[in-house]
């Protein structure tokens, strides 16, 4: 039997915790929370909180419940960090609901989350130029691969997220400033405002991409300014399917005897690439990714290129130069 919460509130007060989550993701949609984490949390919540926690009194939570959720999330198969995000949400809920006397105590607080070992870090994954080419080759030629091929190669040569391309408008475009305004982003089926303030930035315009914008463009019945430049070829105006195109990538790669990655992996692509070049710093390549964290442009530094440091190593185990005036003594 669990340990119910040593301190309850009145009946008055009591609320089921489905009553408080949705309490609480109906606040943080109204302080305009990003359509796409608000959907995530609901998956997270209809996943694993409410058939444990549904109608159970929030006040009735204890330490042990929590326990035993992160236990049967650990029997499920779900690795560390995905047993935190889940025990986030369900701290955030119950700290929303202490906050409005609905439960007296927050029981996630003090609960020792589970670390994430080493063998969980993921390595980065990306497609090497050989590889991008490889793909781009493999897409049939067709209506709808004519604009995924752009598509990718745009993904790949300036690190915009899959929403932040299917986002964007021709207007978006500066042909002659080469360079592409990230001012949206279409996710679900819907526009929105970029993931943070510091995703909404100026990405570089390549000549190959600006190439293969122009040609999408002359082939396009959806030209006009507001129109989106990823746009489906048989459909409305809408841009793309953000699932279909990931779906479709996977094919792209099985036809080209490419390695598995995700279609986001592209994005990861650009970031090796850049950070390979000596002269890209690491803050470039931060504002051109829009990270707000500089520690998460981080991941692309052991790729950066330190000629200097090579030059040191080199010097260290050179062997010393011969004294001409031993060589002399040895001939005698």
């Amino acid at each position: 039997m669990m340990e119910e919460a040593s301190v309850l509130v009145s009946s008055a007060e009591r609320r089921t915790f489905e009553e408080v989550a949705e309490a609480h993701l109906s606040r943080l949609e109204n302080q305009g929370l990003k359509r796409s984490t608000l959907r995530g949390y609901r998956s997270l919540l209809h996943a694993h909180l409410l058939p444990m926690f549904g109608r159970r009194p929030a006040d009735r939570i204890a330490e042990a419940d929590v326990a035993a959720l992160d236990r049967g999330l650990r029997e499920a198969g779900l690795q560390a960090q995905s047993r935190r995000n889940v025990l986030g949400l369900l701290g955030a809920i119950l700290e929303s609901a202490k906050k409005r006397g609905w439960t007296a105590v927050n029981p996630v607080a003090d609960y020792e989350k589970p670390r994430k070992p080493r063998s969980e870090v993921e390595e980065l994954r990306f497609l090497t130029l050989e590889e991008l080419e490889a793909v781009v080759r493999a897409m049939p030629d067709d209506e709808l691969s004519c604009v995924e091929r752009v598509l990718v190669l745009t993904a790949a040569m300036t690190g915009m997220r899959r929403g932040e391309l299917l986002g964007m408008r021709w207007k978006d475009v500066d042909w002659t400033a080469k360079k592409i305004r990230v001012v949206r982003t279409f996710v679900g089926g819907r526009v929105d405002t970029p993931k943070s303030e510091s995703s909404r930035r100026d990405v570089p315009l390549a000549d190959r991409v600006a190439t293969e914008m122009q040609r999408l463009w002359e082939l396009t019945p959806y030209q006009a300014d507001e129109d989106p430049v990823f746009a489906h070829p048989r459909g409305t105006g809408l841009p793309l399917d953000g699932s279909a195109v990931s779906k479709r990538f996977q094919l792209a790669l099985a036809r080209a005897g490419v390695r598995r990655v995700r279609f986001h992996d592209l994005r990861h692509t650009f970031g090796t690439m850049m950070a390979r070049d000596p002269r890209v710093s690491m803050r470039t390549l931060q504002g051109w990714l829009g990270h707000a964290d500089p520690a998460t442009t981080a991941i692309y530094a052991h790729f950066a290129p330190n000629q200097l440091h090579a030059e040191w190593i080199q010097e260290a185990f050179s062997p010393p130069p011969a004294d001409p005036e031993i060589g002399a003594a040895r001939g005698r």
